[in-house]
């Protein structure tokens, strides 16, 4: 008898034991967050960017949850630049006339 799993992936049921695709996690210390951003930096122009979520994870980068994304500061003397793209969404859909 075949079981399937149903659990969190779009590309529809899986057999049991095989692992789908996973969120990654806030690189942070003892944060369990999802994250929604990558850090990355450059020693030689003391340059930090946050940009959106890189698609694959890279091991000389960090990924930070939108808690820390926001918070992340830098050494002093270094420059922090956001690149991440902001969906801004109207408070209402339709303006009264």
């Amino acid at each position: 008898m075949s079981r399937t799993c149903y659990g969190g992936s779009t590309a529809g049921p899986s057999p049991v034991g095989t692992v789908g695709p996973m969120s990654r996690l806030c690189s942070r210390p003892s944060c369990s967050s999802a994250a929604s951003a990558t850090m990355s930096y450059d020693y030689s122009s003391r340059t930090v960017w946050v940009d959106d979520l890189a698609p694959e994870a890279d091991p000389n980068a960090y990924d930070l949850c939108p808690v820390h994304a926001d918070r992340q500061g830098v050494p002093q003397g270094w420059t922090r630049t956001d690149r991440r793209v902001t969906v801004v969404r109207p408070f209402f859909s339709r303006i009264a006339v």
